[in-house]
């Protein structure tokens, strides 16, 4: 089977393991009585659901880097399966619950560093994502004392955690916004030209192999080729 043909049949399969997860969701919360194993299952669920979001989002990167994909995918599974693991104990372990918390927030940094990074910005922006992607790991670092307690200074550590949500939710937002002017002056570009009697750019669309064998276009999609003749 193409590649292409197996990351479908996988998507098809997702959206029907979200759905079933749905309905198990809605079944609990109009059959039954809110109770301890209701709030289990809708965590669940919740968990599953996000842990799927944080995966697809890596899965979307290892197009363009196999190992870095491949290890959002690991950490999102992973850390899944100890929230729903922690979900299910009816004694939480103190190290355990940290060593959940600790997963959850690696999974999540990376997820968001790779979306970040699956739009092509021009040259002159790059530093943007790598700036974020720089703040994304400095939190997620700095997370990690954090959470096992090993800061005195906590004030000082929260306003130094503040700053860096700041700035990181400035980024995620410049960074789509960057995305759409950039797209926006390449078409009045395109416009300008056309409009003072300049040759009509020509129709081509640019291809990079994947470690896969598949074929990426700049416009994000997957392509295959085949030879005629």
């Amino acid at each position: 089977m193409p590649p292409s043909s197996l990351r479908r049949a996988f998507l098809w399969s997702f959206l029907g393991f979200l759905g079933v997860t749905a309905l198990i969701a809605i079944a609990v919360v109009v059959g039954g009585e809110f109770n301890d194993t209701m709030a289990r299952v809708l965590g669940t669920t919740g968990s599953v659901s996000a842990g799927s979001v944080l995966a697809m989002a890596c899965a979307a990167f290892r197009d363009r880097q196999q190992l870095a994909g491949a290890i959002g995918i690991a950490l999102a599974v992973v850390a899944t399966a100890m929230l729903v693991a922690l979900l299910w104990r009816d004694r939480v372990d103190e190290g355990i619950g940290r060593a959940t918390l600790l997963a959850v927030t690696y999974a999540v940094s990376v997820a968001h560093a790779e979306l970040m990074l699956l739009g092509r910005l021009p040259a002159r922006c790059h530093w943007v994502q790598q700036a974020l992607v720089a703040l994304i790991a400095l939190m997620a670092v700095m997370l990690t004392p954090v959470i096992y307690g090993w800061f005195d200074d906590h004030e000082g550590v929260a306003r130094t955690l503040g700053v860096l949500a700041i700035l990181i939710a400035l980024g995620t937002l410049a960074v789509p916004i960057l995305l759409w002017i950039s797209r926006s002056e390449r078409a009045d570009a395109e416009a300008a030209a056309l409009a003072a009697g300049g040759p009509r750019p020509p129709s081509r669309l640019t291809l990079e192999r994947q470690p896969d064998g598949s074929w990426r276009g700049v416009d994000g999609a997957v392509y295959e080729l085949r030879r005629r003749g």
